[in-house]
């Protein structure tokens, strides 16, 4: 663990970071002001079950912040060894777009300055879990950048120091963490990434055809579509055996998806799933889909705290498009939710208009970061820029 003290206007905090879970005791505590760590919001087993699968790019820790009256900020960090080229991936770049093309060729190369540890406040593999917690007790003046003045703290005092890092990113969703103060902007930028997509389920859906009866007409046709494509698929609800006997199939179908993303974060083994499945306090499932006995897709997903989400997944590109085999399977996951009893689904980041045809709401994500040197605070706006595409759709009245 490493410890150090910050003074805030005049408030005298101290630091505590550790790649431990800390103590359920400690965090339970109640302050002096009767301002409670909410424990119960934070799956610490989910978090390390997940953290110990990850590969040598990606570290978990966890920061509580003390004053003298109790616990006033808790957040999961995440030390990620961040490599340009594996996560920008040129070959999906609009073809036709050709000036626009040759300048992200130009950029793509010297995109290498921005390779280095980056130290995220927030969790690269999940979407629904809560990963921070400050204290209402603390005044507004402090509430105003307080987590972009932590994170500063964290960095220059632990990891070598701040200078040996190639930036510091905050992954919010929703309202979690207020956009920064503009004297704070020529440090951070602010800027949207894809929203989180996520399924709130109705108290009255006790099954997929009071799903479907909720639709409008428009959305019915879409469901009738798929089902009337894929008759002839058979789901099974895989086992550890399972996925062992069609190890080499679910990584050949994981790693279509992966070749077709514009950035790649993990690649896990077989193994990954196996471990997972195996935890006795994580509720992870993986589901498989064949088509005249043959294995052409699966997906995982897993439920924490009346949630669930929809983890990883692979598919068979013959059968995309023709049997609309991707809006198969959010069919499927949003069945198998309604069945767990869980009040909601989180479907992460991607595909996010067909997800919305599903009844999926966006919920509005952003990353501040703070780049490191001078070059990269220049550079970062004009790669943002070139090699991100900004997402927007027609929110969709999908239900009654």
């Amino acid at each position: 663990m490493i410890t150090w003290t910050e003074t805030f206007n005049s408030l005298e905090l101290q630091f505590n970071l550790s790649s431990e879970v800390p103590a359920l005791q400690k965090m339970t505590t109640t302050n002096q002001h009767g301002s409670s760590f909410p424990f119960k919001d934070f799956n610490f087993p989910l978090f390390n079950y997940l953290s110990a699968q990850f590969p040598r790019h990606l570290k978990q820790y966890y920061l509580t912040i003390e004053s003298p009256s109790g616990i006033v900020a808790f957040a999961a960090l995440q030390l990620v060894d961040f490599s340009f080229f594996e996560y920008i991936n040129v070959e999906r770049f609009d073809k036709n777009d050709r000036l626009r093309n040759l300048v992200r060729q130009f950029l793509y190369k010297p995109g290498k300055l921005f390779d280095g540890e980056i130290l995220v406040l927030g969790h690269l593999l999940l979407s629904g879990l809560k990963t921070c917690w400050i204290t209402d007790d603390l005044s507004g003046e402090l509430k105003e950048n307080w987590w972009t003045m932590v994170m500063e703290s964290v960095a220059t005092n632990s990891f070598g120091g701040i200078n040996r890092l190639a930036a510091l990113a905050i992954v919010t969703n929703g309202k979690e963490i207020q956009r920064p103060e503009f004297s704070q902007l020529i440090q951070w930028r602010s800027t949207d990434i894809y929203p989180i997509m996520e399924l709130e389920l109705r108290e009255e859906w006790r099954n997929f055809s009071d799903y479907f009866n909720a639709l409008r007409s428009r959305y019915k046709k879409k469901i009738r579509s798929v089902n009337s494509k894929s008759e002839s698929f058979e789901v099974r609800k895989f086992t550890i055996d399972d996925v062992k006997v069609y190890r080499d199939e679910i990584m050949g179908l994981f790693k279509t998806v992966l070749d077709s993303s514009s950035y790649t974060l993990l690649e896990p083994e077989v193994s990954f799933f196996i471990d997972l499945m195996q935890m006795d306090d994580l509720d992870y499932h993986i589901n498989g889909i064949f088509h005249k006995g043959e294995l052409i897709a699966f997906y995982s997903w897993f439920n924490y705290d009346g949630v669930t989400e929809g983890h990883f997944l692979g598919y068979n590109k013959a059968y995309l498009y023709k049997y609309e085999l991707y809006k198969f399977i959010l069919m499927d996951l949003i069945k198998k939710t309604i069945q767990t009893g869980s009040k909601s689904l989180v479907l992460g980041r991607t595909a996010n208009i067909v997800k919305a045809d599903f009844g999926a709401k966006a919920v509005p994500s952003r990353v501040l970061i703070r780049p490191v040197g001078f070059f990269r605070k220049m550079l970062f706006p004009i790669y943002y820029g070139y090699f991100y595409n900004s997402f927007s759709f027609r929110k969709r009245n999908v239900f009654h």
